[in-house]
């Protein structure tokens, strides 16, 4: 009679046993460490060179500088200043080989112009 009843208690164990693992591997809600900060863009920067092309359909000014060209992709936020004047990228477009201090923020969509200064 002793093995009877030895089988019958090894199989309930057995059927309790993952649930007994189950309850012991369920994770329980933590709180979760407070988040840092993430620089989610890099440093804004200048750049000066002359005025290589303007394509004010696509929004882009080319600078040559000294000896790299860079694009720059203009916003409705762009300041765009001849001197004391605010103009536009098409009134831009007709300073041709005109010199230009540009202050943009680098992105993943491309340098991002937040201002352009036309140099007199």
């Amino acid at each position: 009679m002793k093995f009877p009843v030895m089988v019958a208690v090894t199989a309930f164990a057995l059927t309790l046993a993952p649930m007994a693992v189950a309850a012991s591997t369920t994770k329980t809600p933590q709180k979760t460490a407070a988040k840092t900060d993430v620089i989610s863009r890099w440093p804004a920067e200048n750049v000066s060179g002359s005025i290589a092309m303007v394509d004010p359909s696509q929004k882009l000014l080319i600078v040559k500088g000294d000896s790299t060209i860079f694009d720059f992709v203009i916003t409705p936020r762009t300041r765009i200043m001849d001197g004391n004047k605010r103009v536009t990228l098409a009134q831009l477009n007709a300073k041709d080989n005109g010199q230009v201090k540009v202050h943009f923020v680098p992105e993943r969509k491309g340098d991002v112009a937040a201002s352009i200064t036309l140099s007199q």
